[in-house]
């Protein structure tokens, strides 16, 4: 049994590649697997029960365990498999497959078929810088633009607390590279800073204790044409509220040493 590549596809100079039938227990999870959240797999694993896998699985033999294989790509796949109770599956076995090559083709294959988060693929790339790749050759093997390479290896000058917020969504990526960008831009002069870069969270947001305030101020004040900071309100509607709140705290302590005294 043969995979035949389509005309035009990108390794159609690639000869024909054999497709080996495996038993499902014989074929293990890369432990470099780029994609460490694998998603919802529902509705692939009921597509896959129903239709079974149409397009094979890649891997290498183990280099540890003789006879078991190590999968190169569709660990979602794989796992679905796993899920709708498949014996066997279908896989191409790739050999003398490097540590490198095994890395670029999780990577290639990820980013082709299934989103990784912002993380994952900065340091899915970060990996590859590290086993000597340029972001040039990084480019050229993903099919990713080299300014798309550079702007997701940036986030791994943020520091780990910021990592996982951008990894669970709650730091936005735009503005975890703006604040390294802007840190970059006050360090540049230091020779040899190795610093990481932490993420602040604003303090004026539709949290704060004031926010309400401001808001209602600057909603009166119809100032709708002004950025409102923290999407609640411009600056002067949050300087008016605060020294309002101001006012009312220092009122409270007069009163307060007032009393005490008398």
């Amino acid at each position: 049994m043969t995979a035949t590549p389509a005309r035009g596809d990108a390794t159609a100079h690639v000869l024909a590649q054999k497709i080996t039938v495996l038993r499902i227990e014989k074929i293990e999870p890369h432990p470099s697997n780029v994609r460490e959240d694998l998603g919802d797999l529902g509705d692939l694993s009921r597509s896959i029960r129903q239709q079974g896998i149409l397009q094979p699985l890649i891997a290498q033999p183990s280099p540890d365990q003789p006879g078991m294989y190590r999968l190169l790509a569709g660990h979602r796949r794989y796992a679905a498999a796993l899920l709708a109770g498949l014996d066997a599956v279908p896989v191409i076995i790739r050999h003398g497959v490097t540590d490198s090559g095994a890395l670029e083709l999780m990577l290639v294959e990820n980013c082709q078929r299934q989103e990784l988060n912002a993380m994952e693929r900065a340091e899915a790339l970060g990996a590859l810088i590290n086993r000597g790749y340029t972001q040039h050759q990084i480019a050229q093997k993903t099919g990713m633009s080299q300014s798309w390479v550079g702007y997701y290896l940036t986030l791994l000058d943020l520091d780990e607390d910021a990592r996982e917020k951008v990894r669970t969504g709650e730091l936005a990526v735009t503005t975890a590279i703006n604040a390294v960008r802007k840190t970059r831009k006050k360090t540049r002069r230091k020779k040899g800073s190795t610093a990481t870069y932490a993420w602040e969270p604003d303090h004026l947001t539709d949290r704060h204790p004031l926010a309400r305030t401001a808001r209602r101020l600057c909603d009166a004040r119809d100032h709708t044409m002004r950025r409102r900071i923290g999407d609640t309100a411009c600056g002067q509607c949050w300087e008016t509220a605060i020294r309002l709140d101001e006012r009312t705290v220092m009122g409270a302590v007069t009163n307060t040493k007032g009393d005490t005294t008398k």
